[in-house]
């Protein structure tokens, strides 16, 4: 036997809690009460995509019912199991074996379209929350490389500004070379000049 304990949170302030889940089990016996702690570690939640995935009940009621048509809930007109006396009156009525079960299998085809129906909206929201889910997920995602491109991006202007001070010290360091090089000229040109004049 399972037993499943949903808690739904829809915004972060309802994460990092500790909720209590009771469960009764009765029968032909004494009443059985357990208390069960669930812990929801903090998460942040995004609900800024929840309003693209919304669905209202009755949204979800008519999309049920184009499905499954024949179910009594969906017919357009009501289906009568008895009419009878208005009044307040007692009074005494007799029904047949077939009426007896056509009544008794209204009643539990009720409760058999009621379970269908909630088992098909129990599905839906999963797949609403799923999909919230992988939506919340993408946008963190996209968030985490956005912020590492912009970090890229500053390290890539680092990295140009480094390479154009680079440039301008060799730049400089040339010109200095070149200055020495033609000052040293200059001065061979003179002691030459020099050594030949005297």
């Amino acid at each position: 036997m399972w037993i499943l304990f949903q808690v739904v949170i829809l915004n972060t302030t309802e994460t990092n809690k500790t909720y209590q889940k009771m469960l009764y089990i009765s029968g032909n016996f004494n009443t059985l009460q357990e208390t069960f702690n669930i812990n929801i570690p903090y998460a942040v939640i995004d609900n800024s995509a929840n309003s693209t995935n919304y669905q209202s009940l009755l949204s979800l009621i008519k999309e049920y019912c184009k499905v499954n048509p024949t179910i009594s809930f969906c017919k357009d007109t009501p289906q009568i199991v008895y009419a009878g006396n208005t009044s307040d009156a007692q009074f005494n009525v007799s029904y047949g074996q077939q009426q007896v079960r056509q009544i008794y299998d209204y009643i539990f085809k009720q409760g058999d379209d009621g379970i269908i129906f909630q088992n098909y909206v129990k599905e839906k929201l999963d797949t609403m929350m799923s999909n919230n889910n992988n939506m919340s997920e993408t946008i963190r995602n996209l968030s985490s490389e956005i912020r590492l491109m912009k970090e890229e991006s500053e390290s890539n202007k680092n990295n140009i500004f480094i390479i154009i001070l680079s440039v301008i010290f060799f730049l400089l360091l040339a010109c200095g070379i070149v200055l020495i090089y033609v000052r040293k000229i200059r001065v061979n040109k003179k002691t030459e000049n020099w050594g030949t004049t005297g």
